[in-house]
């Protein structure tokens, strides 16, 4: 019988001085389904909504958000609906 659920990874539950790489290949070694990451406005956690799978070598299954998705800005909904998309 497979199993019937998926385990992720908070990229905070890792050693902040692993590299983004490291911290993505121990949570394949360790055989994490995914990995959950933080994502804000700056440009180091937007441009890692854009690594590719084969980049990643797991995938990104759930994000945390510092504004919330009902944020009074149309702007910022803007930004969290944009990076969304990109997860899938």
């Amino acid at each position: 019988m497979g199993k019937s659920y998926e385990l992720g990874l908070y990229e905070k539950a890792t050693p902040q001085d692993l590299s983004w790489e490291e911290r993505l290949q121990v949570a394949a070694e360790a055989g994490f389904d995914y990995m959950e990451i933080s994502v804000d406005e700056s440009d180091v956690h937007q441009a890692r909504l854009d690594w590719t799978a084969a980049e990643r070598g797991v995938p990104l299954g759930s994000d945390a958000w510092r504004d919330d998705v009902a944020h009074a800005s149309e702007f910022v909904r803007e930004k969290i609906d944009a990076a969304m998309a990109k997860l899938g």
